[in-house]
C-alpha cells in the first residue's frame, strides 16, 4: 500500500475524502517513508523478532496507554508490535491515532506533515480490511485537519469524503458513539452553512455544498448520547436543539453542562460557553432583547460565545499547568 506522494498513489485517492489540485504530496513523500521505516525498529532487532499475530491482550493493553495519557510508552509499544506484525490494520489506525495526539502540539508546518503521516497509515489499514470502522472514522478526522490547513476550497472538497467514511464508521461499528457525535457535528456544520458561503462554495471551490439539517444532526447526536454519555456531544445536542427553537430542552442541557465535572481543557470550555448560553437565553441584558426583536429569524444564536471564553480559558488552564 504506497503512502501519499510515494509513486504509485497517482494524485490523490478521492475515495479517502481528497481532491486533486490541492496540497502539493511530493513534498511529503520523503517525510512519510521516514516516519516508516521510524515506525519499526532498528534493522538489528527486526532480525531477531519473529512475525506472529498481533493479540487482543496486547491491543486492550495499547488503548489503555492512551486513555492513561502514556503516550511515549504507547508509541513503544506500538513500533513493536508493527515490527512483528506487519500490515496490521488495527495497528496501523492506533498509530494513525497516537500521531495524531503528538501533531497537534507542533508547531504549524510540522503539524501538516504529521496529520499527513497519520492520514496515510489509517489510509492503509482502510485499504487491509474495509471492514475496519475505526480506520474509516480516522480517515475522516485526518482529511479534515488535512484540508484545514491546505485552505478552505480544500475544505469544501474534502466534505463528501469525510461523510462517506463516517457513514462507513457508523454503518460498521453502530455503537461507535464517537463516530456518531463526528457525524452529527458534519450535518450540524453543514446546516449552519449561509447563502452566501453555499454561492462562494459553488463558485470557488467548483463544488455544490453538500446537503445537511439540525434534524439529521440532532438524530445523530442522540444516538451517541444513548450509547455514551459525553460532555462535547451534550454541548452539541444544547446547541442543535437552539437551532431548532426548542429553547427548553437547550437551557436543560446547558444546566447540566454548568455543572458538571472539569477533568480536561475541552470540559473546562464547555462549561464555561454552557454558562454564557445560561445567562443569555435566562436572563438577557437589554441589547440581547433589542437584537432579538430586530432579527428574530437569528434568535437562537449566541454571538462571541467562543470569544468570551477564550480569554478565561487560556488563563486557566496556564495556571494550572505552569505554576512551579
Amino acid at each position: 500500500c504506497p503512502l501519499v506522494g510515494e509513486e504509485g498513489s497517482s494524485g490523490i485517492n478521492a475515495e479517502y475524502g481528497e481532491s486533486e489540485g490541492f496540497g502539493d504530496n511530493d513534498r511529503f513523500a520523503k517525510w512519510a517513508s521516514v516516519q516508516e521505516r521510524y515506525l519499526l525498529l532498528s534493522q538489528a532487532k527486526r532480525d531477531q523478532v519473529e512475525l506472529r499475530d498481533v493479540t487482543s491482550e496486547e491491543l486492550a493493553e495499547c488503548d489503555e496507554l492512551y486513555h492513561n495519557g502514556k503516550y511515549t510508552d504507547m508509541e513503544d509499544k506500538l513500533v513493536e508490535l508493527n515490527t512483528v506484525s506487519p500490515h496490521n490494520d488495527e495497528v496501523l489506525w492506533r498509530l494513525a491515532r497516537l500521531k495524531w495526539v503528538c501533531g497537534k502540539g507542533y508547531q504549524s508546518n510540522q503539524r501538516h506533515k504529521v496529520f499527513h503521516v497519520a492520514h496515510a497509515l489509517a489510509c492503509q489499514a482502510a485499504e487491509i480490511n474495509p471492514d475496519n470502522g475505526n480506520a474509516h472514522r480516522w480517515i475522516a478526522i485526518l482529511t479534515f485537519h488535512k484540508a484545514e490547513k491546505e485552505g478552505v476550497a480544500a475544505t469544501c472538497l474534502a466534505l463528501e469524503g469525510i461523510k462517506y467514511h463516517l457513514d462507513k464508521a457508523v454503518e460498521l461499528n453502530p455503537e461507535d458513539s464517537v463516530a456518531w457525535s463526528i457525524l452529527g457535528n458534519w450535518y450540524f456544520e453543514v446546516a449552519d452553512m449561509n447563502r452566501l458561503q453555499r454561492r462562494w462554495m459553488k463558485t470557488f471551490a467548483g463544488v455544490a455544498a453538500p446537503e445537511g439539517t439540525y434534524k439529521q444532526a440532532l438524530a445523530c447526536f442522540e444516538k451517541s448520547h444513548d450509547i455514551k454519555p459525553w460532555i462535547q456531544n451534550s454541548y452539541m445536542l444544547a446547541k442543535t436543539h437552539l437551532r431548532m427553537g426548542n429553547k427548553d430542552s437547550a437551557l436543560d442541557a446547558f444546566e447540566r453542562l454548568s455543572k458538571s465535572t472539569i477533568t480536561t481543557a475541552e470540559d473546562f470550555r464547555v462549561r464555561k460557553e454552557s454558562h454564557i448560553y445560561l445567562q443569555k437565553l435566562g436572563k438577557p441584558d437589554f441589547f440581547d432583547r433589542i437584537r432579538f426583536l430586530i432579527t428574530p429569524s437569528d434568535k437562537y444564536r449566541i454571538p462571541f460565545v467562543a470569544r468570551d471564553t477564550e480569554t478565561t480559558y487560556n488563563r486557566h488552564w496556564s495556571e494550572k499547568f505552569w505554576k512551579f
